[in-house]
């Protein structure tokens, strides 16, 4: 029993080492989406901050499934935060900036900035074929994109925002393809 929960606390300190590597990274995003569900949102918010270790941004990462992972992980980090201003910042970073806001650095942004970046981002994800299931980098850019729109517009509006950008994702999907977005809303 002893030997068994000295290699537990060993394996944790490793997983809890920053490291940039492609495994860890996934396993921190899936870790974080896993706390995020059970209510742990600074825990989560620490794992999001993983992202920032890596000095290469999310958008110059080759690999598809390196560019999911760390979209993963700043969705995680989006989503605890706090207020919508704090989140609307965070997206217009990551989508301006590939990575996470900086506290020392604060961004200046326009909001039409930040939607350009999105649908820029987006028709580059569908005109190079990205995978079209739950999670993909095609999912999260939509989802990034309904996030953005919903907490920069005031409450009164933002039903109606919601539903205009969701009917503009529609007109370039295929609908049996947007059910699949509308699962991320949920936590929004």
């Amino acid at each position: 029993m002893q030997l068994t929960f000295k290699r537990f606390r060993e394996f944790g300190r490793n997983f809890f080492t920053p490291n940039t590597e492609l495994e860890n990274l996934s396993c921190y995003a899936t870790f974080a989406e896993k706390l995020l569900e059970v209510g742990d949102k600074k825990k989560a918010q620490a794992l999001g901050t993983f992202i920032k270790v890596s000095s290469v941004n999310i958008w110059d990462r080759k690999e598809e499934s390196e560019r999911l992972a760390a979209l993963r992980l700043a969705l995680v980090y989006v989503n605890a935060l706090g207020d919508d201003s704090k989140k609307c910042d965070a997206i217009a970073s990551i989508v301006l900036r590939g990575t996470l806001p900086d506290d020392d650095k604060p961004m200046v942004y326009k909001s039409v900035e930040v939607q350009d970046r999105l649908n820029i981002l987006l028709s580059q994800a569908i005109k190079n074929g990205f995978r079209n299931w739950e999670g993909a980098v095609l999912d999260i850019l939509a989802t990034l994109s309904v996030a953005f729109v919903y907490h920069k517009a005031s409450t009164s509006d933002r039903y109606r925002f919601l539903c205009t950008t969701y009917e503009s994702l529609q007109k370039v999907l295929d609908l049996s393809e947007m059910p699949r977005f509308t699962v991320s809303f949920a936590v929004w």
